[in-house]
C-alpha cells in the first residue's frame, strides 16, 4: 500500500473520528433535550439514554485510533509483526462491547417501558454490526497469525539453506 493510499485512509479516519465527535457532543444532547420536550413522560430517561449513547460510539472511535495504529505498520511494511495483534485484539474487543452496549440499552428500554420498535430494530442492528464486526476481525487475526508463521518459516528454511550452501 502507498504512502498516498495510507495518507488519504489517515485523512478519511480523522473525519470519521471527528463526525462522531460532533455528534456526541452536539447532536445527541441536542436531539435528547427535544426528545424529553416532546416527550414529557420519557423526560426521566433523557440522562441515562444519552450517557448510553455517548458510550455506544466510543467502540467507533477505539477502532479508529486502532486502525490509525494499523496503517502506521502498513507504511513502516511492518504490518506482518506480533505489534498487530494488539491492534487486532482490541477492535475484536471494541466489537464485542459495542454489542454487549447495544443490547445492554435495547433492554434497559424494554424494561423502562420506553421501547420503541425502530429503536429496538437498531440497536438490534448495531449489536448484530458489533458482533459481526468481532467475528470478521477474529478471522482476519486467524489469517494475520498464519501469515506471521509462514514468514518466519520462510526465514527459518532461508537461513537454513544458506548454511548448507
Amino acid at each position: 500500500m502507498g504512502r498516498k493510499s495510507v495518507a488519504v485512509l489517515k485523512v478519511l479516519l480523522t473525519l470519521g473520528f471527528l463526525a462522531v465527535v460532533f455528534v456526541q457532543t452536539v447532536l445527541l444532547p441536542d436531539e435528547a433535550h427535544v426528545m424529553a420536550r416532546s416527550a414529557p413522560e420519557l423526560a426521566h430517561l433523557r440522562s441515562p439514554v444519552l450517557v448510553m449513547s455517548i458510550l455506544g460510539l466510543v467502540p467507533v472511535q477505539v477502532v479508529a485510533v486502532c486502525l490509525w495504529r494499523l496503517l502506521t505498520l502498513v507504511s513502516r511494511d511492518a504490518v506482518f509483526s506480533r505489534e498487530a495483534f494488539r491492534w487486532v485484539d482490541t477492535m475484536i474487543g471494541t466489537g464485542i462491547v459495542a454489542a454487549l452496549l447495544a443490547i445492554a440499552l435495547n433492554v434497559w428500554l424494554v424494561v423502562a417501558g420506553a421501547g420503541q420498535p425502530g429503536v429496538m430494530l437498531f440497536l438490534c442492528v448495531c449489536a448484530a454490526m458489533g458482533a459481526g464486526l468481532a467475528l470478521l476481525l477474529f478471522v482476519l487475526r486467524l489469517l494475520l497469525v498464519k501469515a506471521i508463521t509462514s514468514q518466519t518459516e520462510a526465514r527459518t528454511l532461508h537461513a537454513e539453506l544458506d548454511e548448507v550452501i
